[in-house]
């Protein structure tokens, strides 16, 4: 039997960074089988907890997601420290 990785991580941030679809499309694009749930605190300012976990047979796939999350997470701070 094949070892399966897996990688699991909870992210909050604001509903407008549009995150969801981003982990959801990664791992479509990686062939990662993904479990992902969330909810929405806030009226006006909607933040999102979101709580995920990819797996694979190949640990190549796994860190590859791993790697373009925290691209993609240490893009959206900067682009928001730029703004404040």
């Amino acid at each position: 039997m094949a070892k399966i990785w897996k990688y699991k991580n909870t992210i909050e941030c604001p509903k407008s960074a549009n995150f969801i679809p981003f982990i959801k499309n990664l791992a479509w694009e990686l062939g990662l089988k993904l479990n992902l749930d969330f909810d929405e605190t806030g009226w006006i300012f909607k933040q999102q907890h979101i709580r995920f976990e990819v797996n694979s047979e190949d640990e190549s796939q796994v860190q590859m997601f791993v790697n373009r999350l925290c691209g993609a997470v240490e893009d959206y701070q900067s682009r928001v420290n730029s703004i404040y």
